[in-house]
């Protein structure tokens, strides 16, 4: 039978660029010698966490910090991998023993199929599989799917118990799955063997987490809510928030799915977890409320959002590649990948966006020129925003929220070629990017200006007179001083 770690199925670019698929365990022993994951991006998401999850898990915890110096252990990998392999079958690898609650259930390719057959397979269609895609397809769909009404499964106490409720042998909606709830950050590497080193996590903080990974869960597993605070990173790598088995011939063709809804995971404390996470940390708002950390707002992600500090802890290949006294390449790319979600938690499209990042003696003084430059375009959309809400005083805040993602993403994109060269070690770049922002701080404060001379007492919806508005856009170009040219440009 088709077993994931030794057929192939891993779509993967070599540093000469020629390209192949292999299983599992040839990816990692080749791993040195390959550049990219080579499929588009949300697959190449889920598959990069499953080779960490395999390296994290075949790797003794006291070795974790030295697999940057000294590469992975194929020998140990091999070793952890042999007695498992069955649960790597393309009957039993990422599925459970499931069968349907209903007659009805639908069982066919389009279960496997991430998003609307309109969206993200244009010419989607019901024609069987053979193993390798259908095992790409229903990773993807385990970690990237969206919300909604699911297959219910015969025995599943979930519903009996009420935690999803039962339609006519339907599951009721729990939530996307998991990395469509939390936007993600790779550093990559100059190889792949780098890439999983500099993404590793750090061992669990408290002992008793939940930290298996998926390929030892019983194939007859019972559904279950988690809270993010009771599992660990190797459990949160391959969150089986849905619940996936393939409908498989005798011939090894798979001609469709059943798909269910899986483990459903909830909590306020994603740092805990999550290794590669856009996170922030709010602020209780009374004196005993306690903090959260919980995953950044999928519609304000820019493509260096994962360098800006929001009181989280920065993804951790970003905070290990900044923090290696002995850096094992000079440049990395960190490729950030999410989904934007309508209020129904369906999914509108996956974005994807790459940012160069040159490691030397002046990166500390990019990155905190970066946030400062990222928190100038904020308030210039912020400006944009409140002073256009003072024509419409039907606005409310969710409308001025809206306006300044809008703005935001239109100035971001503006500045996103300079940004990058700027962190790539163009420090000539800062140049233009200064005349850049004080353009558009001068363009704000006009827009404002204009604005509240036409509407001098009416207020926005979180209460800013006009006059405070024009006042905050005049200070914003002083915001620029705050930038500092290092090294010093000829």
């Amino acid at each position: 039978m088709f077993n994931a770690l030794y057929d192939p199925w891993i779509p993967v670019e070599y540093t000469d660029h020629t390209r192949t698929e292999l299983g599992i365990l040839d990816t990692l022993t080749h791993s040195d010698r390959i550049r990219i994951i080579a499929d588009d991006a949300p697959t190449a998401r889920a598959i990069e966490r499953l080779l960490i999850a395999v390296v994290y898990h075949a790797t003794a915890p006291a070795r974790w910090r030295r697999l940057l110096h000294d590469g992975i252990d194929i020998e140990a990998i091999a070793t952890y991998l042999q007695p498992l392999a069955r649960a790597f079958d393309l009957n039993r690898f990422l599925q459970t023993a499931d069968t349907p609650a209903s007659p009805r259930a639908r069982i066919d390719m389009s279960r496997l199929h991430l998003g609307s057959p309109d969206m993200f397979r244009p010419n989607q269609d019901n024609t069987p599989a053979a193993p390798a895609r259908a095992i790409r397809l229903a990773l993807t769909r385990l970690l990237w799917d969206d919300s909604g009404i699911r297959s219910g499964i015969t025995g599943d106490r979930g519903i009996r118990s009420g935690i999803t409720g039962d339609r006519g042998g339907k599951s009721m909606p729990i939530g996307p799955a998991y990395l469509a709830t939390v936007p993600t950050t790779i550093a990559n590497a100059s190889t792949l063997a780098r890439t999983i080193a500099l993404n590793m996590p750090e061992a669990p903080t408290r002992a008793g987490l939940d930290d298996a990974p998926i390929w030892d869960d019983e194939p007859a597993r019972a559904r279950r809510i988690q809270d993010t605070s009771d599992i660990g990173p190797g459990r949160a790598l391959i969150y089986p928030a849905r619940r996936i088995t393939l409908a498989i011939t005798a011939d090894q063709t798979i001609t469709g799915a059943l798909l269910s809804n899986g483990d459903r995971l909830r909590g306020t404390t994603w740092d805990t977890c999550e290794p590669h996470g856009l996170l922030y940390r709010t602020h209780g708002r009374t004196k005993n409320a306690p903090d959260q950390t919980v995953p950044r707002s999928r519609r304000t992600i820019t493509p260096w959002a994962c360098l800006i500090d929001t009181g989280a802890p920065l993804p951790i290949g970003i905070a290990r590649a900044l923090t290696n006294p002995d850096p094992i390449d000079d440049r990395i790319s960190l490729r950030t990948t999410w989904a934007i979600l309508d209020d129904h938690g369906q999914t509108q499209a996956i974005r994807d966006a790459t940012l160069p990042l040159r490691l030397d003696a002046h990166t500390p003084t990019r990155i905190d020129n970066l946030r400062i430059i990222n928190a100038i375009i904020d308030q210039a959309a912020y400006l944009y925003a409140t002073g256009e809400s003072l024509h419409h005083p039907e606005w409310t805040d969710a409308d001025v929220r809206t306006r300044k993602e809008r703005h935001g993403e239109v100035i971001a994109a503006q500045f996103a070629p300079d940004i990058s060269w700027y962190l790539s070690g163009d420090d000539h770049a800062l140049t233009q990017i200064r005349r850049a922002l004080i353009d558009t701080a001068q363009e704000a404060e006009n827009q404002v200006i204009i604005t509240t001379m036409r509407a001098p007492h009416r207020t926005s919806p979180d209460g800013t007179t006009g006059t405070v508005i024009a006042a905050a856009a005049r200070n914003l170009i002083d915001s620029i001083d705050a930038l500092t040219i290092t090294p010093p440009l000829s």
